[in-house]
């Protein structure tokens, strides 16, 4: 695996276990669906762009798809997680995923230190890594 697939796979990690504590599952509050929390409206585009839908199939399937729909709609998001600048896509993804470090759903501090972990590699993995 390159450096930068090791850096994909630690973000989408984070990312899905501070949507979801890596659950499958829908939002009560809103249309949002799967391990990454899409809402309808987003991926509706997603799939009219002709990427895959992405709150369907595995994890590592919903993964994949979060992974093109980030490249597709976010690349200078992309290529920031490519280089590991962690950060710096948080703050370009907040606005899509408000659970994000700076995004208008802030979560407990324990939360992001153990986000940190994982982005880094450690810390609770997802399903089927």
């Amino acid at each position: 695996m390159s450096d930068a697939d090791k850096n994909w796979a630690n973000w989408l990690a984070g990312q899905s276990w501070l949507e979801t504590d890596y659950e499958n599952e829908d939002s009560d509050l809103s249309t949002a669906r799967g391990y990454f929390q899409f809402l309808d409206e987003t991926a509706r585009e997603a799939v009219k762009a002709g990427l895959p839908d992405p709150r369907l199939g595995t994890y590592v399937e919903q993964a994949a798809a979060t992974r093109k729909w980030i490249e597709h709609y976010h690349p200078t998001a992309a290529v920031a997680i490519d280089q590991r600048r962690f950060m710096s896509a948080a703050h370009m993804l907040r606005n899509v995923w408000p659970s994000l470090p700076g995004g208008s759903q802030p979560q407990a501090a324990s939360r992001y230190e153990t986000w940190n972990q994982i982005i880094k590699g450690g810390g609770p993995r997802p399903p089927a890594e």
